[in-house]
């Protein structure tokens, strides 16, 4: 199956899940689609009032910056949080490889980060391995993420 065909499944299949409450409002981290035709929407988190992302907690709380994943979800869901602490780093875990492999399947499709041309693009841009993170391992990584999130 396709990134495409994975997006709609997952669209289809998974429920948003609450993960805590901040200023007394749910948040909720959205289901993921492939958007575009060319990357992952990964990591939306928020409610009717808000909209922020796993990877920029600390653009919402500024004491946060400099904390790894794990005590940024601690301290600013505190009790509210609803990953229980014994699955808490493996969330993390998953969470920080489908940034990694998003950031990677993007430079492999487009040859480059993206800036500017690239000189090397020609040898950066590896179709094949874009296709595999976006179509294998990213679509495996949110089944996992969501089984950890939904199994009680």
């Amino acid at each position: 199956m396709n990134a495409h065909g994975h997006s709609d499944n997952f669209r289809n299949n998974l429920k948003q899940v609450q993960i805590g409450t901040y200023h007394n409002r749910p948040v909720w981290l959205r289901v993921p689609s492939f958007d575009c035709g060319w990357y992952w929407g990964f990591g939306y988190l928020g409610n009717t009032r808000c909209h922020f992302h796993l990877d920029g907690l600390a653009t919402m709380e500024p004491k946060l910056s400099g904390k790894n994943l794990y005590d940024q979800l601690v301290e600013m869901f505190g009790e509210t949080l609803t990953i229980p602490r014994e699955k808490l780093w493996q969330f993390c875990e998953i969470v920080k490889t489908v940034y990694t492999l998003k950031e990677a399947a993007e430079v492999f499709g487009r040859g480059g980060s993206h800036y500017t041309a690239n000189p090397d693009k020609d040898k950066i841009a590896i179709p094949e391995y874009s296709d595999r993170i976006n179509n294998e391992l990213i679509p495996l990584q949110i089944q996992s993420l969501w089984r950890l999130l939904t199994d009680k």
